[in-house]
C-alpha cells in the first residue's frame, strides 16, 4: 500500500506494545458501550417492513436525511453488488425521501423519536437494527453518499466478498474515503437524480494519503476533503460482521472489538458530497445542529463556500476516476480476487 507514514508509524511502536494498548482499550471501551449499547436502543418505530429477503443476501443499514436527489443511484449501486434488503432509518427528512423509500420494494422503513445526535451519530440505530435482524450475520453499513466498490466487483458480488474475508479470517472490510468531485466549480456540478454520481464528480486525488497505526485502529487521512476543508477520519469499514461483541465506541469509524480491524484496505468508499448544493446542504446541517462537534464540518463547508463562488476541489494531484483496478493500481487498495477485472 502507498500510504506515506505507515511504516515509519509501524515501526515506531512496539507490535506488542501495541497490542497490549488495543486490547486494553478495546475492553474498556467495549464494557462502557456495553451500557450504552442494548436491544432497543434506537427506539425505532417501523413505518413499512416487507417479507423476508433471501437468506444469503447481506443487508445494508443506514440513515438518511434530506437524501432524495441522492438514493436512486445509492439504491442501484448497491443493488449490482447484490443487496436485497435495505434497512434505512429516515431521519425526518422533508424533501420527498420517505415518499421515494416506501415506492421501493426492498426497502424496510423505520423511525426514531431520536434524532441522529442523540442517537449517537446514528450508532444506536445500527446497533438496534443488527440486533432486529440477527447477528453473527454480514451487514453493509454506509451514509447515502458513500460508495463500496472493489477490485473485481464487475464479477464478485457482496456474498462473494464476505466469503473471500472469512477465507483470510477477516471480519471487516478496511475501506479508505476517497472523495471525488468535479473538474469544474462546485457551483456548476449539477447531479440529476438518473445520473451515478461519478458522472459528474470524476475526480479524486491520485496520492497524498497516509496511514497510521492507533489503539483504536488504522487511522487514515488525505484526499479532497482533507485537502481543501481539513477533514480527517478518512476510513470506514462499510463491510462487517456483526457478532455479539459488536457495536461502536468513538464514532462510526471505528467499530468494536478493536482487534477486529484489519490494516490493509481492500476497497474503496467512493464519497460524494461535491455537487453545486454543497453550500445550501451544509447551512441545513449547521441549524439542524445534529452532526458532531456542533457540524463544525460543516461549518468550514460553508465559509469556504460563501468565500469563494468559484470554489474548485482540482489539484496537481487529481486523476479522472475510472474504477476500482485505477485504485489497485495507485497501491490505494488491494484485492481479494485473483486476476480481478
Amino acid at each position: 500500500m502507498r500510504y506515506a507514514n505507515y511504516e515509519a508509524s509501524r515501526r515506531a511502536a512496539s507490535k506488542w506494545l501495541m497490542r497490549m494498548s488495543r486490547l486494553r482499550k478495546s475492553l474498556r471501551d467495549e464494557w462502557q458501550a456495553r451500557r450504552t449499547y442494548r436491544p432497543g436502543c434506537g427506539r425505532l418505530h417501523p413505518v413499512r417492513v416487507l417479507k423476508a429477503a433471501p437468506d444469503d443476501a447481506i443487508p445494508l443499514i443506514t440513515n438518511v436525511r434530506d437524501e432524495a436527489g441522492q438514493l436512486p443511484s445509492f439504491l442501484e449501486h448497491y443493488r449490482g453488488l447484490g443487496v436485497r434488503r435495505f434497512l434505512v432509518v429516515d431521519d425526518r427528512s422533508g424533501d420527498g425521501t420517505r415518499e421515494l423509500l416506501l415506492d421501493q420494494p426492498d426497502v424496510d422503513l423505520y423511525s426514531s423519536e431520536l434524532r441522529y445526535r442523540d442517537a449517537g451519530l446514528g450508532t444506536l440505530w445500527h446497533y438496534d437494527l443488527a440486533h432486529r435482524y440477527g447477528i453473527d450475520r454480514w451487514y453493509v453499513l454506509v451514509d447515502a453518499d458513500e460508495y463500496l466498490v472493489y477490485d473485481g466487483m464487475a464479477r464478485h458480488g457482496l456474498s462473494d466478498l464476505a466469503a473471500q474475508l472469512e477465507a483470510r479470517k477477516l471480519r471487516r472490510l478496511l475501506a479508505p474515503m476517497i472523495d471525488l468531485y468535479p473538474s469544474v466549480p462546485l457551483s456548476q456540478a449539477v447531479m440529476q437524480p438518473a445520473q451515478m454520481p461519478w458522472e459528474v464528480a470524476d475526480h479524486f486525488d491520485a496520492s497524498g494519503y497516509s496511514m497510521a497505526a492507533r489503539p483504536y485502529g488504522p487511522l487514515i487521512e488525505g484526499g479532497g476533503m482533507t485537502r481543501v476543508f481539513g477533514d480527517t477520519l478518512r476510513q470506514k469499514f462499510p463491510l462487517l460482521y456483526w457478532d455479539r461483541r459488536t457495536s461502536h465506541s468513538l464514532t462510526i469509524h471505528f467499530p468494536l472489538p478493536y482487534g477486529h480491524s484489519p490494516y490493509e484496505p481492500l476497497g474503496a468508499l467512493l464519497h460524494f458530497k461535491c455537487f453545486s448544493d454543497l453550500r445550501a446542504r451544509a447551512i441545513d446541517a449547521v441549524v439542524d445542529n445534529q452532526h458532531a462537534s456542533g457540524a463544525m464540518a460543516y461549518r468550514r463547508y460553508f465559509l469556504e463556500a460563501s468565500a469563494n463562488p468559484d470554489l474548485t476541489l482540482m489539484s496537481a494531484d487529481s486523476v479522472r476516476y475510472e474504477g476500482p483496478a485505477q485504485l489497485r493500481s495507485l497501491g490505494l487498495i488491494g484485492s481479494v480476487f485473483s486476476n480481478s477485472c
